[in-house]
């Protein structure tokens, strides 16, 4: 998971991690340092916030996912590509609601998240990588549509699918 910090790809994970839907959160605002590994198998339920060689050896019936959650301080932005691979699937998380203020900057990163992934992967052959919304209930459908139209051309320029947005709420 990719993104501006702050954006929700932490309370993402949460969310999908837990069966319920809900995060354990409870509200606090955390900032992931570096980058953060969370196993998680669906049909287990089984969630790990840190990986050992022993535990991603399980079960060879055991679906399980990794997930990756990239700190988006621009501090930690210089490491991440180390770390990018063709082998992923790609989710750049956004805050529609911020995405929309008078800066620009949250548009502005999910390009550079974007573009980090073309230049790290195969031109031939792209990985997927989705747009996930935080906040979306926040914004008009109008408003949501302006995302799209907006990220349109990166996505396209940079060899990518157009049709691969995800909005989510997050409370």
């Amino acid at each position: 998971l990719l993104g501006r910090e702050g954006a929700g790809k932490t309370t993402l994970i949460s969310k999908i991690c837990n069966k319920k839907g809900k995060t354990d959160l409870r509200g606090e605002f955390l900032s992931t340092n570096g980058i953060q590994l969370t196993q998680w198998s669906p049909i287990s339920g089984k969630k790990q916030s840190k990986l050992s060689q022993s535990e991603s050896q399980g079960d060879d019936e055991d679906i399980s996912f990794t997930f990756w959650d990239f700190a988006g301080q621009t501090i930690f932005h210089p490491t991440h590509h180390l770390f990018l691979t063709q082998r992923c699937i790609y989710f750049v998380v956004l805050n529609c609601d911020a995405f929309f203020h008078p800066d620009g900057e949250e548009e502005k990163r999910v390009i550079f998240w974007i573009r980090l992934v073309r230049t790290a992967t195969d031109p031939l052959i792209r990985p997927p990588l989705f747009i996930i919304g935080t906040h979306a209930s926040s914004c008009t459908q109008e408003q949501l549509l302006s995302i799209q139209t907006k990220l349109r051309i990166p996505l396209i320029s940079s060899n990518f699918p157009t049709n691969t947005f995800i909005y989510v709420e997050m409370q």
